[in-house]
């Protein structure tokens, strides 16, 4: 009367059991090893189209804010820096592997009148460089009466950058310093208000006479300051006071006192606040005058 049920769940036996096990397991390799290859392969061939291919290679550049150097001159030091090799095998002509740092001081080192670079990439294959030049206010010098093999130029920061041909006019400001020893460049030589100091004063001398000066020097740690002129005197400056005042108290000097001997003097003194020295040449003995 009653029918037996089957069973509808078979029973697995355990080596079956394991096979499977095993099977997906060695399937789960397979893919694994697979998948690690495709990535071996695409990473691969993605550094070899980044870096290698020449699709990345620079084929434009351009130069812009020169002002004194050539542009052949400036693509030829690329040139030979990017066919350097960066770590054995990274080719500099790649605008990936190009280090901006690098090329900038390369190519501040081939000109010295360079003082800043600025390097802009345009992905895939064009760079824009921006150069900034040092603009030189004067020359320095070991000596005026060589041929000027000692002389710098330096602008208005104080900063010596580069060698110049002996210059004396008004151009440029021309100072005398014996203890010129310049071995690496930029060279920070001069301070800046000292600079912008003689430039205020040579403009308003200018401006308020018929004089000009020959050249500066500068004297000692006190910032004190000789000034040369064609008309064969000197001044004694200091750079505590405003220079300015000091141009109008030389006028003062030589309108009110000196007068007719101005072709006989040696020297104005206006290192002291408030007060006026001059020395003729005749002077004999030569004692200074002092003028409130």
């Amino acid at each position: 009367m009653f029918r037996k049920r089957k069973n509808k769940f078979k029973k697995i036996k355990p080596q079956n059991f394991v096979y499977t096990r095993v099977k997906k397991r060695k399937k789960r390799i397979i893919l694994t090893i697979l998948y690690i290859l495709l990535g071996v392969v695409f990473a691969f061939g993605l550094l070899y189209f980044l870096f290698f291919s020449e699709y990345f290679n620079i084929k434009n550049i351009s130069f812009s804010g020169e002002k004194t150097i050539k542009e052949y001159d400036l693509k030829n030091t690329y040139f030979e820096y990017a066919g350097q090799k960066k770590y054995i095998f990274l080719n500099q002509k790649n605008i990936l592997a190009l280090s901006s740092f690098d090329l900038s001081e390369a190519l501040k080192k081939s000109f010295r009148r360079i003082k800043n670079v600025k390097i802009e990439k345009n992905i895939p294959n064009s760079i824009d460089i921006f150069i900034e030049e040092y603009e030189p206010v004067g020359i320095s010098c070991r000596d005026f009466n060589s041929a000027g093999l000692d002389c710098f130029y330096f602008d208005k920061d104080g900063i010596i950058f580069d060698t110049a041909p002996l210059i004396i006019g008004e151009m440029f400001l021309s100072v005398y310093d014996n203890n010129l020893s310049i071995e690496n460049f930029p060279n920070a030589k001069y301070k800046k208000d000292l600079i912008d100091f003689v430039l205020r004063f040579k403009k308003e001398i200018l401006k308020n006479s018929d004089m000009s000066v020959k050249y500066f020097s500068f004297k000692d740690q006190f910032d004190d300051i000789e000034v040369y002129l064609k008309s064969g005197f000197k001044i004694f400056l200091t750079k505590d006071q405003n220079p300015e005042k000091q141009v109008y108290d030389v006028m003062r000097v030589i309108k009110e006192e000196i007068k007719e001997n101005f072709k006989d003097l040696d020297y104005i003194d206006l290192r002291i606040k408030n007060r006026a020295y001059y020395k003729l040449k005749t002077n004999i003995p030569t004692e200074e005058q002092k003028i409130p």
